[in-house]
């Protein structure tokens, strides 16, 4: 690829992954925000739920003077709460639209472009009744959003089998979702590149079943080969650590398959997001030197 990759794409990086520590010392949010934000390589940064006011205030004025982009993470809180917006409990279904809703305001508050969520774990004897569910659940967050502004929502793939064991989910699952949210123009997908060996997928396999739903990337590793590594599953380990199912090759692969689809190459530069987790031992900014050592490589064997 000889052209510049920010003619193409917005590159972020999900802060709580980057600096994995901010998610129990809050005191840690903004020095890490400001350094992110000072450095160059990255147009986006993905922020989780902040719970002190103050600090919000704090990090939305960072923001307000720089040039990037804001995204909304519910996807910790709802792994570490286990909010299922499938559930086949009612009561525990409208639970979570409620904090999905809580978490949407603070979105508009801290003036983000977009907000990840999740779906929840699934019966698999009820899956197609979970899906109808998730679906409820999303038209509803969707209508909500709109009601308040232009936040676009993104659900994110995850496993359905290995590790999380989510209903969203394999390519095919995403796109019967993705088909029945059409008529909601504030929704799309998050397709994450480390998820795939944990659905069983190529990004020829995943990215062209799911065609023009896609509108965010991750990019990120995996461990699926070795069930006795400390970081089998779906832990987004650096890409130099034995057994990685990702590296400069897979990433190449990703983004060629992201051009195939028209996610890459349109008339947008969508948001493509490492997320890579600073690990026992790992020093966070050489993790994020090596994300972009292998993103600056990916791209040009792409």
């Amino acid at each position: 690829m000889t052209e510049a990759m920010t003619k193409y794409l917005r590159m972020g990086t999900v802060h709580f992954m980057s600096y994995p520590d901010v998610l129990a010392d809050e005191s840690r949010i903004v020095p890490t925000v400001r350094r992110l934000l000072a450095d160059p390589y990255f147009s986006v940064l993905e922020i989780a739920h902040i719970r002190d006011p103050e600090i919000r205030r704090e990090v939305r004025a960072l923001f307000e003077h720089s040039d990037c982009g804001f995204v909304f993470a519910a996807q910790p809180e709802q792994l570490g709460q286990k909010i299922n917006l499938n559930s086949l409990d009612g009561s525990e279904r409208r639970r979570a639209v409620e904090t999905l809703k809580a978490r949407i305001d603070e979105a508009y508050e801290m003036g983000a472009e977009g907000f990840g969520f999740i779906s929840g774990g699934f019966d698999p004897a009820h899956r197609d009744e979970q899906l109808a569910l998730f679906t409820e659940s999303c038209r509803e967050l969707c209508d909500y959003a709109a009601g308040l502004g232009d936040l676009f929502l993104e659900v994110e793939q995850f496993d359905f089998d290995f590790h999380n064991r989510l209903l969203i989910g394999p390519a095919e699952l995403t796109a019967r979702l993705a088909e029945n949210m059409t008529d909601r123009d504030n929704f799309g997908v998050l397709v994450d590149l480390s998820h795939l060996p944990l659905v069983h997928e190529t990004p020829r396999e995943c990215l062209r079943h799911l065609g023009g739903h896609i509108t965010h990337a991750h990019i990120g590793n995996a461990v699926c080969r070795r069930a006795d590594d400390y970081l089998y599953g779906d832990f987004h380990p650096r890409f130099s650590v034995p057994h990685s199912a990702v590296g400069p090759e897979q990433v190449a692969e990703f983004l060629r398959e992201l051009f195939a689809v028209g996610f890459l190459g349109g008339d947008r530069r969508p948001v493509v997001s490492f997320e890579i987790k600073a690990w026992q031992g790992d020093d966070p900014e050489a993790v994020l030197a090596e994300c972009k050592r292998v993103m600056d490589l990916a791209w040009a064997l792409a």
